[in-house]
């Protein structure tokens, strides 16, 4: 009987921690694929910025690379 209990035990444990695992690799790619938005976002607001340049004391609109 009290084997059987630890056996129950260790599989309720095992069981929860696969469980556990999943749910982790899950907001770990939810997590990468918000970051890449972000980067992207960045880079593109990066780019923005840099296509107007300061020349003497006007702001000049440099045309964008295609």
């Amino acid at each position: 009987m009290a084997e059987e209990l630890q056996s129950l035990i260790e599989k309720i444990n095992r069981d929860g921690v696969e469980k556990a695992k999943a749910e982790a690799e899950k907001i770990v790619a939810e997590a990468k694929k918000q970051a890449e938005t972000i980067v992207k976002k960045a880079k593109d607001e990066a780019a923005e910025a840099a296509s107007t340049a300061f020349v003497g004391r006007q702001f000049v609109a440099i045309p964008k690379k295609r």
